[in-house]
């Protein structure tokens, strides 16, 4: 019940205010706070974060796991599997790691004796809550997408399936980790769908980028490795002569962040396209209040977005999103009324998508405001929120129940 005492596992959250790093956790966990949960949030150390913190009503611990701590480059910056497909050597913190999560979990867990536990991502965190926790503490384990659509074989799948079955209530974020994990849950249990949710830019909020007036303006933002989809866009852009040629801004950071440039200036654009490296959270979603569209272009064969929070952020600032098929993008966008769709990899197609949005300002104008009063009803953090709050008290509920 609310006031209960909450402990939650995450290889992502921000380091300290301002970070650029995926902030979902933290959101869901603050607006979780306001509805009268205690927050405690367990996350992977880092070099110049503090060991203990307070953000936006958390309190935060983060373990160590490497010493020094500048060794400690497992999580942040895209991601653990990004990370170790950059450097193999990585993987040799892995041990280190999860046995320092499993300590701290049951350090803190034996600690503040938490009513729930509630561990982001089957792997790691849930296989560390899994074998950290007293069987009588409820389990919520929410999976986001990588941790069902990419580690997959016989032995992945079979310890996936033991995290699950321990787990009190799994959710998931959209159609497609669901029908992922589905052969993996237990008979009977269910996976309740839950949408993390997202936000629009404060009123006030500044991006600080000098945008031309007289250009149409295509924003693309994420981490910059090839799955994302930059090479269709980069070729997209170049289909138009320069006349006409939108400008691309591109805000995100990422192992392959040289090689797109470089690309940029072989397809002869690169005096229309900007690279403005990592930006605040809040700075993107300004800069998303202020373009004329936000492209999306994951490739699926090399890595499908499993909900994709860029779509809903775009959604919220009344932009028109082009976003590919195939993946968890089409639990939200419909195309040409909330969003367009493009199949993935094909760089035509979203030139024609871009075309169809700079001869049409009225059609795209209704497409952002639809897309916006969907977010609204839908993909709203206090609709998260007010979700996952009746998964906690279904779990704590049941926990009374057995006492």
């Amino acid at each position: 019940m609310r006031g209960s005492r909450v402990v939650v596992l995450t290889t992502t959250l921000p380091r300290w205010t301002g970070d650029s790093t995926p902030r979902f956790v933290l959101d869901l966990s603050s607006q979780l706070a306001l509805l009268g949960w205690r927050m405690d949030v367990i996350a992977p150390g880092y070099e110049d974060a503090k060991a203990e913190d307070e953000l936006e009503g958390l309190t935060v611990h983060r373990f160590t796991y490497a010493v020094p701590r500048s060794f400690q480059t497992l999580c942040y910056a895209g991601g653990i599997l990004p990370n170790l497909r950059e450097r193999a050597a990585r993987a040799m913190l892995v041990p280190p790691f999860l046995v320092s999560a499993f300590l701290a979990t049951r350090r803190l867990v034996r600690r503040v004796k938490p009513d729930l536990v509630h561990a982001h991502w089957i792997v790691p965190m849930g296989l560390v809550a899994a074998l950290a926790l007293p069987k009588s503490v409820p389990l919520v384990l929410t999976v986001h997408g990588s941790d069902a659509l990419r580690l997959r074989g016989p032995v992945m799948n079979s310890l996936k399936s033991r995290v699950l079955t321990r787990a009190s209530v799994v959710t998931c974020n959209g159609s497609k980790t669901e029908k992922a994990i589905a052969p993996l849950l237990p008979a009977g249990k269910p996976c309740v769908r839950i949408p993390m949710g997202a936000k629009p830019a404060e009123a006030g909020a500044k991006h600080g980028v000098s945008l031309p007036q007289d250009r149409f303006k295509v924003l693309f933002a994420g981490r910059l490795i090839h799955g994302k989809g930059l090479d269709d866009l980069l070729e997209a852009v170049g289909a138009f002569g320069a006349g006409n040629r939108p400008m691309l801004l591109v805000a995100g950071t990422g192992p392959e962040a040289e090689r797109f440039a470089a690309r940029a200036v072989r397809l002869a654009i690169a005096q229309d396209v900007r690279f403005l490296g990592g930006l605040e959270h809040e700075r993107v979603l300004a800069l998303m209040r202020d373009v004329d569209t936000v492209v999306v272009p994951t490739r699926n064969a090399e890595l499908v977005e499993a909900q994709g929070l860029v779509i809903a952020e775009s959604m919220f600032a009344g932009t028109p999103v082009i976003a590919t098929s195939g993946g968890g993008a089409e639990d939200h966008v419909r195309h040409g009324l909330t969003g367009l769709l493009v199949p993935p990899g094909e760089s035509a197609a979203i030139a024609s998508a871009l075309r169809h949005l700079m001869d049409n300002p009225t059609a795209a104008s209704a497409i952002g405001e639809a897309g916006r009063a969907y977010a609204r009803e839908k993909l709203s953090w206090q609709a998260c929120a007010r979700a996952f709050d009746d998964v906690y008290e279904s779990a704590t509920s049941e926990r009374r129940e057995q006492q």
